[in-house]
C-alpha cells in the first residue's frame, strides 16, 4: 500500500544546534539496539536525540522516554512500491524495502543546524562528536573499498557514481545534512517520481543522474549507464539528492564489527583522494583534521560499529562473538532491566568467543561468504 507522508511536521523547541536521529520500526529488538546505541554515545557527549518511531508498544516508548535528551515522534511510515527484482540482493533479506524512504523524515528537522542520521542497529566506541564541524551534506561512501576516503574529502563524481556500482554509495547508515525548508517535501516528490519511472536500471539511472555525469568523459557515462547499482533505492536518492556536493564520513564513522582489528592493524589504510598528502587532504574542504593527530596509529581509530549484516541478538543461545559483548554491556546500563530481560532474557548470563577465536573462524569462514 502507498501511504503519503506529511510534507510538514511540528516543530519542537530545542536548545541544541545539532540532533542524533533514528528510525525504529515493528521491532522490541530495534529499540533496545537504539537504547543501547544512546547510552553509548552519551558516555561522551549529549546531544538531542531524535527518534522517528512506528508500530513499536508503548511499554518500548516509555522505555526510551527514560534516556536523557530524547524526543519520540510518531510517523506514517513513507512507504512507496519498489520493484524488488531490480533488487533481488535485497528481496529476501529486507522485507522492509518498500518503507525505506522513511529515514528522509531527518529532512525535516529544520529546527536544528545539523542532523546525522545513523541506524539504530550500530554502536559508539569513541567520542565523533567532532563530526558536527564538518560541513553538510556529509556521509559515508560505501565502495568495495573497504577503507574509502578520508574524512573531510569532496567526492567527485567519478568516486561517487563508482560506489553505487560496487557499493552503495552514500550510506543510508551514516550521513549529516543541514535540513532546509523545502527539502523534505522536494524529497518525496523525488521519491514518487522515482517508483513511476524505475523500470529497469538503466531507465532510472537516466531519470536521477539527469546532468550529473557532465563532467565525466563519454566512455565513463557510457559505462555508467550501462552497469546495473548495487546500492539500494534509499542510497541511490540520497546519494543523487546532494550529487556533487558530498563531503566524505571515513569508514571509521561506519565499521562492520569483523573488520574493526583490520583497520586498527593498519590492513585497510585510508585513502586519500587523489593522492593529496596529510597536510593537505583536509585543506581541500576546509576541514579540520578530524582524528587529532597525523600519527597513523590516531589515524586508525574506529569511532562507531554498524551490524550491518548478523545482528548482536541473532546467536543468543551460542557463543557470540566478542563485538556482540559491547552491545550488551551497554544495554546493562539501561535501567529498565526488565524490559531488556522481557525481549533478551538475562543477558548476564550470555557467553562470548576470544577476539582471537573470532578472527580465527572470520579468516576461515565468514571472508569466503562475504566474498560471494
Amino acid at each position: 500500500s502507498q501511504k503519503a507522508a506529511k510534507e510538514e511536521r511540528p516543530l519542537f523547541p530545542t536548545t541544541s544546534k545539532h540532533a542524533i536521529c533514528q528510525l525504529i520500526m515493528n521491532s522490541d529488538k530495534y529499540v533496545l539496539s537504539s537504547i543501547a546505541l544512546i547510552e553509548s554515545i552519551q558516555q561522551f557527549f549529549n546531544p538531542d536525540f531524535v527518534l522517528f518511531v512506528n508500530n513499536i508498544s508503548e511499554h518500548a516508548k516509555n522505555a526510551l522516554k527514560k534516556l536523557k535528551n530524547t524526543i519520540i515522534i510518531d510517523v506514517e511510515l513513507i512507504d512507496y512500491p519498489v520493484d524488488a527484482n531490480i533488487w533481488p540482493r535485497f528481496k529476501n533479506n529486507y522485507t522492509w524495502l518498500s518503507t525505506c524512504f522513511t529515514k528522509f523524515y531527518t529532512f525535516s528537522l529544520t529546527n536544528y543546524e545539523k542532523v546525522l542520521f545513523l541506524d539504530s542497529d550500530m554502536l559508539c566506541l569513541q567520542n565523533f562528536q567532532q563530526l558536527f564541524s564538518l560541513s553538510t551534506p556529509a556521509g559515508c561512501l560505501v565502495s568495495k573499498q573497504k577503507a574509502g576516503f578520508q574524512t573531510g574529502a569532496i567526492l567527485g563524481h567519478y568516486e561517487t557514481l563508482e560506489a553505487l556500482q560496487s557499493g552503495y554509495g552514500i550510506s543510508g547508515a551514516c550521513f549529516m545534512v543541514s535540513p532546509q525548508s523545502d527539502d523534505f517535501a522536494r524529497l518525496l516528490k523525488r521519491i514518487q517520481l522515482r517508483c513511476e519511472l524505475v523500470k529497469n536500471y538503466k531507465e532510472d539511472f537516466k531519470s536521477m543522474c539527469d546532468g550529473v555525469t557532465a563532467d565525466l568523459s563519454f566512455q565513463e557515462r557510457q559505462r555508467f549507464e550501462r552497469v546495473t547499482f548495487n546500492a539500494g533505492p534509499d542510497e541511490q536518492l540520497l546519494t543523487y539528492f546532494y550529487f556533487g556536493k558530498w563531503i566524505n564520513i571515513s569508514r571509521q564513522y561506519c565499521c562492520v564489527p569483523w573488520l574493526v582489528g583490520k583497520f586498527q592493524s593498519g590492513q585497510f589504510p585510508i585513502q586519500y583522494l587523489n593522492g593529496i598528502n596529510k597536510q593537505q587532504s583536509y585543506m581541500i574542504s576546509d576541514q579540520l583534521d578530524f582524528e587529532g593527530s597525523y600519527d597513523e596509529k590516531q589515524r586508525r581509530k574506529i569511532f562507531l560499529i554498524h551490524y550491518v549484516a548478523e545482528k548482536p541478538w541473532e546467536k543468543i543461545g551460542q557463543k557470540m562473538w566478542p563485538d556482540c559483548k559491547l552491545f550488551f554491556d551497554q544495554l546493562a546500563k539501561f535501567e529498565d532491566q526488565e524490559y531488556v530481560q522481557e525481549v533478551f532474557g538475562d543477558i548476564s548470563k550470555f557467553e562470548y568467543t576470544s577476539q582471537q577465536e573470532a578472527d580465527f573462524i572470520w579468516e576461515n569462514d565468514y571472508r569466503r561468504k562475504f566474498d560471494k
